[in-house]
């Protein structure tokens, strides 16, 4: 028995976790929470690197995606000291091998080109590092669905510098 306002675990997790490679046992309708104080939470984050090395590293800070909460993300480049960061959501384009589609000089992209991806927003890098902080409102629909993120920087001191491209990252929406 818990009361139906009870979102988070106790340590501040979301509470109703469905995983979808675990069944479902006990009472109720899934998902069904997990017995104890603490959600076992689903995988978080997985980089997907491509086959072609883009240099622009991308991270997370968000131990999973999950409606409710704030999506931590973090460029980082081996080669531009500032530039301005756009971050993208999008479907996971990579075939079976792992390789999107590689633009000589610009990077691999890796997202998904139908649908279109969505800009999540942009951040200015300083110092070779960008962050970006989301909220992640509810999506009720989108729960289960996996997502593919990937970042491309530009530089402002370096003209003529070609756009790099970053890794993927891929998580399933927890609700």
């Amino acid at each position: 028995s818990l009361p139906a306002d009870s979102l988070l675990d106790f340590g501040g997790d979301p509470r109703y976790v469905d995983l979808a490679l675990v069944p479902d046992t006990g009472s109720g309708t899934a998902p069904i929470v997990d017995f104890g104080a603490y959600e076992v939470q689903g995988a978080g984050f997985t980089s997907v690197p491509g086959c072609f090395a883009n240099p622009l590293v991308l991270t997370s800070s968000s131990s999973a995606l999950a409606q409710g909460t704030v999506l931590g993300l973090t460029a980082t480049s081996p080669n531009f000291t500032s530039g301005w960061t756009f971050y993208y959501a999008g479907g996971d384009g990579t075939d079976p091998s792992g390789c999107g589609v590689n633009f000589p000089g610009l990077g691999e992209v890796l997202l998904g080109l139908s649908p279109t991806p969505y800009v999540l927003g942009s951040s200015a890098m300083w110092m070779g590092t960008s962050n970006l902080n989301l909220n992640i409102p509810p999506l009720p629909g989108f729960v289960g669905i996996e997502f593919g993120f990937q970042a491309a920087v530009g530089s402002t001191t370096l003209p003529g510098s070609p756009i790099q491209l970053s890794n993927m990252l891929t998580a399933v929406l927890q609700p």
